[in-house]
């Protein structure tokens, strides 16, 4: 039977940090706050997945309080997501992610995020919009 789940993930900008997005580094002048490196469209990913498990949020499994997450990579902590997914005998058969952003930059073209996010066995599209060209 076919589990559905949604995600969704906010985070601020900040001045010098890298700026991260579906595992992969995008230049630019600031990067997304977090504990982790921030990466909020691997977050969200993560938040889906869990959701169609019934699992609790990605807070409980990697939790800020935990200092063996602090700079981690999400998209190394999407892997083990993932592996859950398997061990619980669920197949990935989609995902659709959109970015919502303030500011968008030509670098971040959703061809090279989504090429990075497209795991084994699953498909993934990746939108980039901005604030700006919805105006």
């Amino acid at each position: 039977m076919p589990k559905i789940g949604i995600g969704y993930d906010i985070h601020r900008l900040e001045a010098g940090r890298r700026l991260v997005l579906g595992g992969l580094d995008i230049p630019f002048s600031a990067g997304l706050f977090g504990h982790s490196d921030g990466d909020a469209l691997v977050h969200a990913v993560m938040d889906a997945l869990l959701g169609a498990l019934g699992e609790s949020d990605i807070g409980a499994h990697f939790p800020d309080t935990d200092p063996q997450y602090k700079g981690a990579r999400s998209i190394g902590l999407l892997d083990e997501v993932v592996g859950l997914v398997r061990e619980r005998g669920g197949e990935i058969a989609n995902v659709d992610a959109v970015i919502v952003a303030e500011e968008t930059e030509s670098t971040w073209g959703s061809k090279s995020v989504g090429w990075r996010m497209d795991r084994p066995t699953s498909r993934c599209r990746i939108f980039a919009i901005s604030w700006d060209s919805q105006a």
